[in-house]
């Protein structure tokens, strides 16, 4: 039975802290010229993860999911690891993305003339942040469900996103629990893309920021009520459906964000039906256990499946 105390608290966390941060974002840049600091969009996430562990804790899903002192050397270095690959992520953006960007751009110049570019280089920025940032969302929401639904169907990219799916628990922090590799092809793509484009730098960093704390909640072990919401939004009751150990219910539900894209491609499986109810979690065959072995496993079985 779902706890109905916490039933304002989905709609808090990805409507709530992306509006407050959206709103100080704006406010700070008309008045003082900047942008909210790093420190406090950290410490905005800082606070929402403890404010998740803390409901983790008090009104747990499942007792037998519930965070260990035995957990925690894996999740700290899948913390820094992940930190460490974000960061990696960004420099590649700036550096490679946007310098092929640029070659193609000035080959298209050359192709249909300056007049067409220029109407097409920053044609987002007319537009109110808002509008910005539910473009960004979809486009990008879209792209992660491809890629996601593709990792789990190709043979060549499933051992790097293998990993994320090993936790037989399911709590908050799993949502760091990523190859870096996954965590490349996953959010550098359609980033030069928007940079070209003209996104505001702010809608980037509430974006961002969402994506985390969203993230964080659709892993989390809250016995919280999402009613409705679970036919829109990837809710943590459609989201632990995806991470089922029994493959026949876990290869469904891949949207990132909005489930629609599911209901729209016919790989929705409703976590409310009682056919679809998921007991155990993580992977039929367990992958090797030290973080430094997951490092090296994907690039094991890829030279493996080369060789055959």
């Amino acid at each position: 039975m779902k706890n109905k105390k916490l039933k304002f608290a989905f709609p808090f966390f990805i409507f709530g802290i992306p509006a407050m941060l959206l709103t100080a974002s704006y406010y700070t840049n008309i008045t003082l010229g900047v942008l909210i600091p790093t420190i406090v969009i950290s410490t905005i996430v800082v606070l929402t993860q403890m404010l998740t562990i803390f409901l983790e804790k008090r009104y747990p899903l499942i007792l037998e999911s519930s965070q260990e002192l035995s957990d925690l050397e894996m999740d700290l270095y899948y913390l820094i690891n992940g930190a460490i690959s974000h960061e990696i992520s960004r420099a590649m953006i700036k550096v490679i993305f946007k310098g092929v960007l640029g070659i193609m751009i000035s080959l298209v110049y050359l192709l249909v003339g300056s007049k067409f570019m220029l109407s097409f280089e920053n044609c987002m920025s007319q537009f109110h942040v808002l509008i910005q940032f539910l473009i960004l969302y979809l486009v990008s929401d879209l792209y992660y469900y491809i890629l996601h639904r593709k990792m789990h169907e190709k043979e060549n990219l499933w051992p790097f996103h293998e990993i994320h799916h090993d936790s037989e628990k399911l709590y908050s922090i799993n949502v760091t629990k990523k190859h870096p590799f996954d965590v490349l092809i996953r959010f550098a793509p359609p980033i030069p893309i928007f940079l070209v484009l003209g996104i505001d730098a702010t809608v980037f960093m509430v974006y961002s920021v969402h994506a985390l704390i969203f993230g964080m909640l659709q892993h989390a072990n809250i016995n919280m009520s999402f009613s409705g919401w679970n036919k829109i939004f990837a809710t943590a009751d459609t989201h632990h459906m995806h991470h089922a150990k029994d493959v026949r219910l876990g290869n469904c539900n891949y949207g990132n964000g909005l489930i629609i894209w599911d209901r729209l491609f016919d790989t929705y499986r409703d976590p409310e039906d009682s056919k679809n109810k998921v007991t155990k979690f993580g992977l039929e065959k367990p992958l090797p256990k030290s973080f430094w072995s997951q490092m090296w496993y994907p690039l094991k079985v890829i030279l493996k499946l080369k060789r055959h």
